[in-house]
């Protein structure tokens, strides 16, 4: 109750002393060590307005309506160009002597949730500012600010949360940590919670046709997790959380630059909880205990002519939930634990020193061993999982110009996996060598106004893979992504693509263990998934109340020529696992519109409406259980004109949900299971404090409504009985949480 006395008070305080005041855009260049670039010149392309960089590398220029991009010169470096988002603030812009595809990084400090509207591709990105907006503590709490992805709930006993995007499980969004497939396998049910919340540099969303260059398991799309950089990051970062759930938090980072060339990095994080709640006294704890600790090394090697990086992350968590058992007290208890130790070991290779300019050629790598072993009452199930990663890429352009750019290369993805559930074996191998090639046409937007000019309003990618797997065969993967800008700021694309996964059935369905029913496969050996998606976006830059706003609308269809359904309503004693034989597909609407009413103050409003369906085992097309159809989105965000409060304050609204078919189970047990989940509210808020320009505190709340699903498993008196389940979650099991943490830094 304080902490929600004191959300409320402090929000109603900041939006008293809002003030209207002029728009400026401030920044820092500097090169790739860190050190600023004094007297480097900035301004507005295809304008005279310009500034140049103080001795520090710092500049403050005016805006100009209507331009959207920057342009940043200085001795010894090719010029580069920086598309600034309408509601940026701030840029910490760093610039490379090299050549490569990216020569230009930008973060922003104030409000960095963009949607470009120059890149051919439908590209939502999450900056570091925006995550400071919640707690985020690992990648799965990043989402509370977004409405293109949503955090949903697995089931009541193993606390395991999972994302949609495009209707459709995240399993079906291709994981990278910076551009190599990630977060996969055995990792699966809790990957999420393996990359912590202030390891992220920024998050780029990829809906729909993402590039053939990373594989072909791209159904709806991409999410790209980008790391804090060790030249880029503090060189001592420290994050302390605490909440009332009794889990206490730790990350600390130590960064050096070693020389003019090298650099390298550690990251460590601790995560601890401990507690007995059951606020609906069902003697099943609202969510598991869990210990986790990891640590990321990371070292960087940059010149003109190579780069080189290696990075080792090492990984191992426990976690306990299920019944209670009072002290000193024997006898059958339904409780579960889950073990886990993994090793990453990734990086890259590159080399720049073609006399072609643009020209680069890079090669990718990644080894994974992880060993996981968890039991659930009576389910058993463990594994060990062994995996390769390895992609060489070669980018060239085509012509002088640079509009024109040819991308190519071989890849090849093996894994080994030794996995038991029970008594079943589902030991396997894969190998999935590939090859791919990639054309994208992308000119520099001079004049959507000159009638010379006109076909500079398209931009076109397309691309091809060929895959072979050792089981199933050929794959072939196309994915087509089309623009056409009407001009700088308003901007229509089309995608197509088409795309291929391997299921981790158990991993992924971790909650049908929470039950004590029978498992079986049928149809013969489970193939590959397979499914093509199209889109449409329509992204609008503009002034309203003379200040700069955005609205972004997406349409998808996502359709399945294969799908490994998992029917949980043919029978309750059995969960069937099945390849698909009828129509499954989803479609996807969402809408966002994000504007600044006054200066410091951020608002966002978003509406999603989701159309999933797939056939069961009855051969009858039912919409899938456990997904909204209808989910709305309100953020309002605050910062003081002097930079040292914050205030952010998100709202979500959840429509019904059909819940799975339980007409087999006696009425007296579902007295929560209706045949339809109510529509409820979740609010979430906090406020930062900056006490120095090295450290602050944050405060805030979770779940502000106290909404929560009471009595979420069915038949928890009995829970080795025949109609124990505890999978069917619509909503949070747990109720308020407030929090409470402090970041430290020392500066560069």
């Amino acid at each position: 109750m304080c902490i929600r006395l004191l959300v409320i008070s402090l929000l109603l305080t900041f939006l008293g002393i809002c003030t209207l005041q002029a728009q400026s855009l401030g920044g820092h260049i500097k090169d790739e060590k860190g050190e600023g670039l004094p007297g480097a010149t900035v301004y507005w392309k295809n304008t005279t307005d310009g500034v140049v960089a103080d001795m520090d590398g710092h500049f403050e220029i005016a805006r100009v309506e209507g331009y959207a991009i920057l342009v940043i010169n200085f001795v010894g470096y090719d010029p580069a160009e920086v598309e600034v988002a309408p509601d940026l603030e701030f840029l910490d812009i760093t610039i490379e002597g090299q050549i490569d595809l990216e020569t230009v990084e930008v973060v922003g400090q104030a409000s960095d949730h963009a949607f470009s509207t120059l890149d051919n591709r439908n590209i939502e990105t999450i900056g570091h500012g925006e995550l400071r907006k919640s707690a985020c503590c690992s990648l799965a709490e990043s989402f509370e600010t977004n409405a293109s992805v949503d955090v949903t709930y697995a089931d009541a006993i193993t606390g395991t949360r999972e994302i949609q995007m495009l209707g459709l499980r995240g399993v079906y969004t291709q994981f990278l940590t910076e551009k190599r497939p990630s977060l996969n396998g055995l990792a699966a049910p809790y990957a999420l919670e393996y990359i912590p919340g202030t390891w992220l540099e920024s998050i780029q969303i990829a809906k729909g046709a993402g590039s053939v260059v990373s594989g072909p398991s791209a159904i709806t799309g991409q999410i790209n997790a980008e790391l804090v950089k060790p030249w880029e990051d503090k060189p001592l970062f420290v994050n302390l959380f605490g909440s009332t759930m009794n889990r206490g938090e730790a990350n600390i980072h130590l960064n050096k630059v070693l020389t003019k060339n090298w650099s390298t990095g550690l990251l460590l994080h601790g995560a601890i909880t401990e507690n007995q709640i059951d606020h609906d006294e069902d003697t099943f704890l609202d969510g598991p205990n869990k210990q986790l600790l990891t640590g990321l090394y990371r070292l960087f090697y940059t010149s003109p002519v190579w780069e080189f990086q290696f990075n080792v992350q090492a990984l191992r968590e426990q976690r306990r939930g299920g019944q209670i058992v009072p002290e000193g007290q024997q006898g059958d208890f339904f409780t579960t634990s889950q073990k886990a130790s993994r090793i990453d070991a990734f990086g890259k290779v590159a080399f720049n020193g073609f006399q072609k300019e643009g020209q680069g050629l890079g090669f990718i790598y990644n080894y994974v061993w992880h060993d996981a072993n968890s039991f659930f009452g009576n389910n058993v199930h463990s594994g060990t999982q062994r995996s390769f990663y390895g992609n060489l890429i070669h980018v060239v352009p085509l012509f002088r110009n640079g509009f024109h750019k040819f991308s190519s290369g071989l890849s090849l993805q093996m894994d080994q996996f030794d996995e038991y559930l029970n008594d079943t074996d589902l030991s396997r191998q894969e190998t999935l060598p590939g090859v791919f090639a990639e054309y994208s046409f992308h000119p520099e937007i001079e004049s959507c106004d000159n009638p010379e000019f006109k076909w500079q309003r398209f931009g076109f990618v397309a691309g091809i893979r060929y895959d072979h797997h050792n089981q199933f065969g050929n794959l072939i993967s196309p994915r087509v992504n089309a623009k056409y800008n009407f001009n700088e700021e308003m901007v229509m694309r089309v995608s197509l693509s088409k795309g291929y996964r391997s299921a981790n059935v158990i991993a992924e369905n971790y909650s049908v263990l929470t039950t004590n029913r029978t498992f079986s496969f049928q149809n013969g050996p489970l193939r590959l998934e397979e499914a093509w998606n199209a889109g449409l976006n329509y992204t609008y830059n503009f002034d309203f109340l003379e200040h700069r706003a955005t609205i972004a609308f997406d349409a998808f269809r996502t359709w399945f020529q294969n799908q490994i359904v998992v029917d949980v309503e043919e029978d309750y004693t059995k969960v069937f696992f099945f390849n698909l034989h009828g129509p499954s597909y989803s479609n996807s609407i969402v809408t966002t519109f994000s504007f600044e009413p006054v200066k410091g103050l951020e608002a966002k409003l978003a509406y999603k409406f989701t159309d999933v369906k797939m056939t069961y085992l009855d051969g009858e097309l039912r919409t899938r259980p456990l997904v909204a159809r209808h989910r709305g989105l309100a953020t309002l965000g605050y910062e003081s004109p002097n930079g040292r409060w914050m205030l952010n304050l998100i709202t979500q609204v959840v429509g019904p949900q059909r819940l799975p078919d339980n007409s087999q189970i006696p009425q007296a047990l579902l007295g929560n299971h209706p045949e339809y989940s109510p529509t409820y509210a979740l609010v979430n808020a906090q406020v930062t404090h900056k006490l120095r320009s090295n450290f602050e505190i944050y405060i805030g709340g979770e779940n502000l409504t106290n909404y929560r699903q009471d009595y979420p498993i069915i038949g928890f008196t009995d829970p080795f009985g025949e109609y124990f389940n505890g999978m069917q979650v619509y909503a949070p099991v747990m109720g308020t949480v407030g929090y409470v943490g402090l970041r430290y830094w020392v500066a560069q």
